[in-house]
């Protein structure tokens, strides 16, 4: 979004497609596993919310840390709901492909339009954001070596 006034346009212009908002459950291990292919992505990796990440590796074996803003781990035994839009549920981008259950995902058709979540969202908080709650250089979403050698993956 661009700084300044926010605008329902603005909101239009970052979210031009209906995209509809789709809740899908994935374990601990399952978005650990997600969020370990995404780590290897340059151009287009995904965004998130509600958590922070961080990815080592030593040799070929990555490790992946996931935490809630509120510190708390998430284990690969939790059952984790990932909001996300139904394009991305559908396999687009390949995001969720290797833990996609057979038959895929089920989609609400009456679901909302993920622009209108969001312009609820801003209207809640009375049309202001601060930057901080956001990723910046002081506080990354994701934190990765410097390099990362393609040949390091989950559990090798």
């Amino acid at each position: 979004m661009p700084a300044g006034e926010l605008t329902f346009g603005s909101v239009y212009e970052m979210s031009p497609f209906d995209n509809q908002i789709v809740v899908i459950e994935l374990s601990g291990s399952e978005l650990r596993q997600v969020i370990s292919e995404q780590a290897h992505e340059q151009k287009s990796r995904i965004g998130f919310s509600g958590m922070r990440v961080s990815a080592a590796c030593t040799g070929t074996k990555m490790t992946v840390d996931m935490r809630l803003t509120n510190g708390r781990g998430i284990l690969d035994s939790d059952t984790i709901k990932v909001v996300v839009v139904n394009y991305l549920a559908l396999g687009g981008n390949r995001v969720f492909e290797s833990v996609m259950p057979d038959g895929g995902y089920e989609l609400q058709l009456d679901a909302p339009f993920a622009r209108d979540v969001i312009i609820g969202w801003l209207q809640q908080k009375g049309g202001t954001i601060n930057a901080s709650e956001f990723q910046s250089d002081d506080n990354p979403k994701w934190t990765l070596p410097a390099s990362l050698d393609r040949r390091c993956r989950l559990g090798t």
